[in-house]
């Protein structure tokens, strides 16, 4: 007589019984990993932001010059960073001395961090760069066009950095 080999039909329905289970269990914690991570780069990149307005701060004040407007705080990156009376980030030089327009805050962005994620004032971008406000309200505001819901909001008069995720 000859031996037969393989799997009986039971064997293979087990098995695939056991795989179903399995895979509805792991299924459910695996559906919403697209969005955590959106989340995560809006926080990651946010923190990085808010850091960056820190150190300019920082840097104002070991300069000694509290309390006056700045066309470049010395000590932080190429000291083209523009500050207001407060010591807050305003504007990359050359340009005004003020935030008040998208492209202003698309180039803030820029001057601020070193490799940033890309940001344009449409929407060709990982962010979109947006003005609004005027006078101590104005803000600058970076949307994370992956997911519009999440963005970064930058107000210059507190330095203020607001993540939405």
């Amino acid at each position: 007589m000859k031996l037969q080999e393989g799997f009986t039909l039971i064997e293979l329905v087990v098995v695939m019984v056991i795989l179903g289970i399995l895979a509805a269990t792991a299924l459910p914690k695996f559906m919403n990993v697209n969005g955590k991570a959106h989340e995560a780069a809006v926080a990651a990149t946010g923190g990085s932001f808010a850091t960056a307005v820190a150190m300019v701060k920082s840097q104002y004040i070991a300069n000694g010059t509290v309390g006056a407007d700045t066309d470049g705080v010395s000590g932080f990156g190429d000291g083209n960073i523009a500050t207001n009376a407060n010591g807050w980030p305003e504007e990359p030089l050359p340009g005004g001395t003020t935030l008040s327009n998208a492209g202003d805050c698309r180039d803030l962005w820029n001057a601020l961090m070193q490799n940033p994620p890309t940001v344009a004032t449409t929407a060709n971008a990982e962010y979109r760069a947006t003005f609004s406000g005027s006078g101590a309200s104005r803000a600058c505001t970076y949307t994370y066009q992956a997911d519009t819901s999440k963005s970064i909001v930058y107000t210059p008069s507190n330095g203020k950095v607001t993540v939405n995720r």
